[in-house]
């Protein structure tokens, strides 16, 4: 009984065997595809849910020389080119200032913000605005807006990382709708985490900068620099 089946699985391997070296290229192109997919969202989920719990910066001292930069951008090396594209709902003001603050960003030479699609190896920004009354009045601040990385890696037969972090406005902040706002939000997609020198567009408190530092360049020189 044993032998019988030591054989009978034996067969079963060699035929199965035969039948992918006989529709390779088939299951290349329709089923594998599917395998890479899979692997791909359980990859995602992970980083995601890294974004969301691991807040903790890089670097943060009293006065940072160097903007401090996300952890999971730290940990990865990205592409300095972008695509991003306009939530359908978010209204001209929003799209002005966020196109302002590409032009800031593209203007370091560190990073290739453009508008489009991109592909799906290609990093991607998603600009918007979400309404958040309760967040708007905590503790005597305004919820100005929030912004960060999704970094999502693939692995299969190709193999490559990307971002496809968002910024928002929150249309319930007083003056939400600020350059200095966008120019911050950005940041944080870029991979720019929260820092405490005042000096810095990433300082937590809007101080209504509109202009990169020397500490924010160095930090996405980090990021960015080949």
């Amino acid at each position: 009984m044993r032998r019988f089946m030591r054989m009978f699985w034996l067969t079963l391997l060699v035929i199965g065997g035969l039948f992918v070296y006989r529709n390779y290229d088939y299951l290349r192109v329709n089923f594998w595809p599917l395998v890479e997919q899979k692997i791909a969202q359980v990859t995602s989920q992970k980083d995601q849910t890294a974004d969301s719990t691991n807040t903790a910066p890089v670097g943060t001292t009293e006065d940072d020389a160097v903007t401090p930069v996300e952890s999971i951008v730290a940990e990865t090396k990205l592409s300095n080119v972008y695509y991003y594209v306009f939530e359908d709902n978010a209204p001209a003001s929003v799209r002005n200032v966020f196109e302002e603050a590409v032009v800031i960003y593209n203007e370091t030479g560190l990073v290739e913000l453009k508008s489009g699609t991109p592909a799906d190896t290609e990093n991607k920004i998603t600009f918007g605005i979400y309404t958040n009354e309760e967040a708007a009045n905590q503790n005597g601040l305004s919820e100005l807006g929030r912004g960060g990385p999704n970094i999502i890696k693939y692995t299969g037969w190709t193999s490559y990382v990307v971002n496809r972090g968002s910024a928002r406005l929150n249309l319930a902040g007083t003056n939400a709708v600020r350059l200095s706002v966008a120019i911050h939000e950005l940041g944080h997609v870029l991979g720019l985490a929260h820092s405490t020198n005042r000096n810095s567009v990433m300082y937590p408190i809007d101080q209504g900068k509109t202009g990169l530092q020397d500490v924010d360049i160095r930090a996405l020189q980090t990021i960015y620099a080949n």
